[in-house]
């Protein structure tokens, strides 16, 4: 029982964090019916239905077969390097940098067995580009998504906003490639076959969420609609959706709710986020990762844009900066690839 409590601690630290500092914080604040109005739901809810979808799409291959082709067409690890980089930054933007990084990361592992020393380069630089690329639209990140859905902004307002950093950004990861050698790739990987019909389901259900993002269907109907179609026609999808990570938002917006309930906590972190609103989420970034650090600064930010920028460069700090970092780490020391580090 102590080993499976340890490996939980050590495999959700973040959500370990999350709990405890709800759980102390309602020492401070005492339990109440306001805990209620605390959390997002509409959040929740889109959250479920964007990793419900996107599990989909991951599991039935679609994902894996278009990135088998195009990669197919490469001759060297640094044109492989440019394809599976651009491929994380753009999708990312659509499918969250951890489902992106979940996709590309073991098939960038499949295909660079043999060339050990450049495949940790091209991994670094495939989850720089997610985290980078996500940040271009409300749902290419939970932060992103959290900050969307309490700021009032609109879903264009919001990708003209982020646009000049995501274009210096990719700008930076182009030339980040020519740091990876132009050996001629020898190996050969097995073919993909999606499952067509699943795809279009997916497909369906994702471009419902699409609509949801900019308001054009409810949350409720979205919602129901997903746990419907997944409870009819592959309840296994529910089963694998990161059920840890929704319940760390809960913590969180508990835990920020409660901070914004005492005054002396509210007048210290509005002091931090007055003084530098970009750099105070940076640094808590590197603390407790950049979603938490959103949901935890939202409340008493006055300057939504800068702690947008904060969250987001703030990801690419130390390992647990960003949650989808942790994912490229955990798979890449797991494979034969690592040599143990």
């Amino acid at each position: 029982m102590l080993l499976k409590l340890k490996s939980f601690i050590k495999k959700e630290k973040v959500f370990c964090i999350a709990f405890f500092a709800a759980l102390l914080s309602a020492f401070i604040v005492k339990p109440s019916a306001d805990y209620i109005g605390y959390i997002n739901f509409s959040v929740l809810m889109l959250l479920f239905c964007l990793m419900s979808v996107t599990e989909g799409l991951k599991q039935c291959g679609i994902l894996s077969e278009i990135s088998y082709f195009l990669v197919k067409s490469v001759g060297n690890l640094r044109k492989l390097c440019f394809v599976l980089m651009t491929l994380c930054f753009i999708l990312s933007m659509f499918i969250t940098n951890d489902v992106a990084l979940l996709t590309f990361v073991p098939l960038t592992l499949m295909i660079t067995s043999d060339y050990k020393s450049e495949s940790i380069k091209i991994i670094v630089i495939e989850t720089i580009a997610a985290n980078l690329g996500s940040m271009l639209t409300p749902i290419g990140n939970p932060q992103n998504l959290f900050i969307y859905e309490n700021s009032g902004m609109n879903a264009f307002e919001f990708i003209m906003f982020m646009l000049p950093v995501s274009a210096i950004s990719y700008a930076m990861l182009v030339i980040s490639v020519f740091s990876v050698k132009k050996t001629v790739l020898e190996a050969e990987t097995e073919k993909i076959t999606a499952d067509k019909r699943s795809g279009i389901i997916y497909g369906i259900l994702f471009i419902l969420c699409i609509f949801t993002v900019f308001h054009l269907v409810s949350y409720y109907i979205c919602t129901i609609a997903v746990a419907a179609v997944l409870l009819i026609y592959n309840r296994k999808i529910l089963a694998d959706v990161d059920y840890i990570l929704l319940l760390t938002f809960v913590c969180f917006f508990i835990f920020s709710g409660n901070l914004a309930a005492v005054p002396q906590a509210e007048k210290l972190i509005s002091g931090l986020l007055e003084k530098n609103t970009m750099g105070t989420a940076v640094i808590c970034s590197q603390v407790i990762s950049n979603v938490p650090s959103s949901i935890l600064l939202y409340p008493f930010c006055n300057d939504i844009r800068a702690l947008l920028y904060g969250v987001d460069i703030g990801g690419l700090g130390t390992p647990v900066a960003s949650l989808a970092s942790l994912i490229s780490y955990k798979i890449y020391s797991q494979s034969e690839n690592s040599s143990g580090g």
